[in-house]
């Protein structure tokens, strides 16, 4: 019988998720367990690890009023045990955090199906994995880059064309430079109707990578051949991401962001929710190859969590 612990103890939350843990556990035969079936230790810490170490999975529902959880989320990565975090404001949480797996509860309840179907399958996916973190451990693997990948052409040379085409160029030699990334892949929207096309490009990622992580999957990507994102333009792309569930996107353009493009973006990241990176010319210009490309990503992705430039 699989074993489900519930890290949340004396709080409404946990006595929400363990109602939604028991009302899953009626079809799938788990037992739950909690902090308080420990009470015949003398001490809370000797409970939480009684609990951790007879657990098969662990679930901890995290938000900025129980930040003690993140020692006890420590504790059983370091024991080796998968823990599916559940979060009602995921940008909230540390950097270390927001690249697992992540169930978010934002503007839905407990109850809600879609939730305990998420929630069972994160506990699927962690009994066949036997671990939810990505880590040190996790990642030893290099991503390759192809020896002969050639592009067709470079970054500079879409300031020879004008008007459209240089948006369609600009488009077309993102997606060739991501397609080139070990593990993307790219899907370019096929809609011709502006109104209704949706994202420009999505990437799928098949690579476990902490940092990456953060950007969700699919990650969305909007590519501009305009002087810089505006805040209506902003608005609406973030407003999209989150109407289409999507945890990250990717603002790319030829033009340069300015103090308060970056300033509105930081703003906007928190008011939706979504973990937006955004690439204007001068990060582009040195892009030469999918390498160059990823380095690039990875770089945002952690100015993003931890607030300054690498």
């Amino acid at each position: 019988m699989k074993r489900i612990g519930l890290l949340n103890g004396f709080s409404y939350e946990a006595d929400e998720l363990k109602n939604a843990l028991r009302h899953i556990s009626d079809n799938e035969g788990y037992e739950i367990e909690t902090i308080e079936d420990f009470e015949l230790q003398e001490t809370i810490s000797g409970a939480i690890w009684g609990l951790i170490s007879l657990c098969d999975v662990l679930i901890a529902f995290v938000n900025k009023k129980n930040e003690s959880l993140y020692y006890q989320i420590g504790l059983a990565h370091g024991a080796r045990k998968p823990v599916i975090i559940v979060s009602d404001h995921e940008y909230s949480l540390p950097p270390e955090l927001r690249g697992q797996r992540i169930i978010s509860t934002s503007q839905r309840s407990l109850f809600d199906n879609n939730f305990m179907f998420q929630l069972k399958e994160a506990i699927e996916d962690a009994m066949r994995k036997k671990s939810s973190y990505l880590g040190p451990r996790s990642e030893q693997k290099q991503y390759s880059v192809s020896q002969d990948f050639r592009p067709s052409g470079n970054f500079r040379d879409l300031f020879a064309a004008e008007g459209p085409r240089r948006g369609r160029l600009f488009e077309q030699w993102f997606a060739e430079i991501a397609a080139g990334i070990e593990g993307w892949e790219v899907i370019e929207s096929v809609s011709r109707n502006k109104r209704n096309r949706g994202f420009d490009l999505v990437i799928w990622n098949s690579q476990e990578d902490s940092e990456l992580a953060t950007l969700g999957n699919p990650i969305a990507v909007e590519i501009k051949a305009i002087g810089s994102m505006k805040t209506a333009m902003l608005h609406q792309f973030l407003h999209m991401s989150k109407k289409s569930g999507i945890k990250g996107l990717i603002l790319a353009t030829t033009g340069l962001n300015d103090k308060r493009t970056k300033n509105l973006l930081n703003r906007l990241r928190v008011e939706e929710g979504i973990n937006a990176i955004a690439l204007d010319r001068d990060d582009l210009i040195n892009v030469r190859n999918p390498s160059d490309l990823l380095v690039l990503v990875k770089s945002k992705v952690r100015e993003l969590l931890y607030g300054q430039e690498f």
